[in-house]
C-alpha cells in the first residue's frame, strides 16, 4: 500500500510516495504554487505543475498510479 502527500507552497510544491511504514519511497518537486494561481487568475498551471510532479514522484517510487490507496494534500 502507498500513499502520496502533497504539499503546495506559495512558490513551490511537493509529492511524496510513502510505503505503509511511512517511509519515503519517492518525491517530486516543481515550481508552482499559489502565488503562480493568483498571477495567472487560473489553477491550469498548478495543475501542470503537480502533474510532473507527482510523475517524477512515481517515477523514483516505482510503482504505478494505481497503487496508490489515497492522496493527503496541504498548503
Amino acid at each position: 500500500m502507498y500513499i502520496s502527500s502533497v504539499d503546495c507552497g506559495t512558490t513551490n510544491s511537493r509529492v511524496y510516495i510513502l510505503d505503509e511504514f511511512g517511509v519515503v519511497k519517492g518525491k517530486g518537486k516543481y515550481q508552482v504554487g499559489i502565488s503562480d494561481v493568483a498571477r495567472e487568475k487560473s489553477n491550469t498551471v498548478l495543475k501542470k505543475g503537480l502533474s510532473i510532479a507527482f510523475d517524477q514522484a512515481i517515477k523514483q517510487a516505482n510503482i504505478d498510479l494505481k497503487d496508490l490507496k489515497f492522496v493527503l494534500s496541504a498548503g
